[in-house]
């Protein structure tokens, strides 16, 4: 159950960097669909976070978005937040985030501890790790 877990938050953490992914070839999907839908992703709560904090340019960054999914919930064109998604995905909080989804996985590898070497343990450390290097 703890490497469920583990490894389905790791999932969740990754697929939030890949919405911010421009590779729509990869990804099957328009950058930043999460953040144009007002999905709560990770990168958008550490920027919350960030802002709040008082740093001056997370805030103007985070009211840009805000602003943006309001204007697209209101109809207008969701490339709209082109460049905020861009801003998004190259700030530290995707970083962070991404490196919140290896400890997940890192995690979930090391509740395997109690099995003994085999076939099937190796395969769900393989997976583990095909999580985390995913790109869509």
């Amino acid at each position: 159950m703890e490497y469920g877990e583990r490894i389905g938050v790791a999932f969740q953490l990754i697929d939030d960097v890949i919405d911010l992914s421009p590779k729509k070839e990869q990804t099957g999907k328009r950058a930043g669909t999460d953040l144009r839908a007002g999905v709560a992703t990770l990168p958008l709560l550490l920027l919350r976070d960030s802002a709040a904090a008082g740093n001056g340019a997370d805030a103007e960054l985070l009211a840009s978005i805000d602003a943006g999914v309001d204007a697209i919930a209101a109809g207008a064109d969701p490339a709209l937040l082109d460049p905020e998604v861009t801003a998004l995905r190259e700030h530290d909080v995707t970083r962070e985030t991404e490196a919140a989804a290896r400890r997940w996985a890192e995690e979930a590898v090391g509740a395997l501890d109690v099995l003994p070497k085999s076939s099937v343990k190796r395969a769900l450390e393989r997976m583990a790790e095909s999580i985390v290097t995913r790109e869509g």
